[in-house]
């Protein structure tokens, strides 16, 4: 009984330092598939993750939702260029990851 006890405790334990570390992710990706995928991984770390399909919703959101980072699926060069000098420049401090470019302009 008292085992079952200390293994809840540690189990409540855990979850709570998991919820303070817990981290506000923005995911830009087109294929409703892939983000998906990136919103289950996040959320499976015990993060919280906000999905967008075009960069446009997503810079309108970007200083309310005050993210701790900010990942970038495939869009065309011009557009992630753009995208990370608007972020930086709103929030330099704050990193970004870009899963991949396109060569070219499909978007």
């Amino acid at each position: 009984m008292l085992l079952f006890g200390v293994v809840v405790l540690w189990v409540s334990y855990t979850q709570t330092v998991a919820m303070q570390n817990s981290k506000k992710i923005i995911i830009v990706y087109k294929d409703s598939l892939r983000r998906s995928q990136l919103k289950q991984a996040v959320t499976e770390l015990g993060h919280t993750a906000f999905c967008f399909e075009k960069i446009t919703i997503c810079l309108d959101n970007l200083h309310s939702l005050a993210p701790d980072l900010v990942i970038i699926g495939p869009f065309s060069h011009d557009k992630v260029i753009r995208l990370v000098c608007f972020i930086k420049t709103l929030q330099p401090e704050l990193p970004v990851l870009m899963t991949e470019v396109q060569n070219r302009s499909r978007d």
